[in-house]
Formats: C-alpha cells, structure tokens, sequence
C-alpha cells in the first residue's frame, strides 16, 4: 500500500542529498511537495530543481542564486507531481533537499 500520510509539518518528512558540481540526482519519485533545501557545501553555480524524474523532459521549479554560503536553508513549499530531480554544473552547492510524499498535491 502507498504511503499516503499527511505530513504534520512543513519542513519535509524525508532528506534526499545533492552532492554538488556537474551531475543530476533523482531525490524522489511521486507526487508531494518540495519544502525545503539546506545548503551543506557552498557552490559557485546554480542548483537547479525539477519537477520529474529527470531533468530533460521535467519541469523547471526552483533555482538556488550561485553564491549560497553553507547553512543556508530556503523554505520553498511547492507541490510536486513526478518527483524531485536536482541538477548542477561544475561548482554548484552540495544540498539536502527536504520534502513530503503525497499523492494528493502535496499538501
């Protein structure tokens, strides 16, 4: 059976990790939401998130700014519906990205 809990809180029930530079991660399959990215090592470049489970063919949903310093977290809350792919190029941040798995938009 699915997992179809509600989450009890918006800071994501499950971590997926990007370890930075010129490589493409497939953090999650499924419907949920996005809610937030922790940057555990500084970067140069953008990381970019996307809606799918790959970058080609998925959906563009949040880009980091390229000087992120380690510590930051960013709360984004955004409902997913494929999964949750995360793309850099070399000298992007390494980030932990936390989120919910629902299939009911993520709420």
């Amino acid at each position: 059976m699915a997992d179809k809990s509600i989450p009890q809180n918006s800071g994501g029930q499950y971590t997926g990790q990007f370890t930075g530079g010129a490589v493409e991660t497939l953090i999650y399959t499924g419907a949920g939401r996005l809610s937030k990215i922790h940057v555990i090592t500084a970067g140069t470049a953008m990381v970019s998130i996307y809606d799918g489970t790959q970058s080609t063919g998925g959906t563009l949903i949040y880009s980091t700014i390229t000087n992120d310093v380690t510590g930051t977290t960013k709360d984004v809350q955004l409902p997913i519906t494929t999964g949750i792919v995360v793309k850099g190029s070399a000298g992007s941040a390494g980030v932990v990205v936390a989120y919910n798995k629902d299939a009911t938009g993520g709420l």
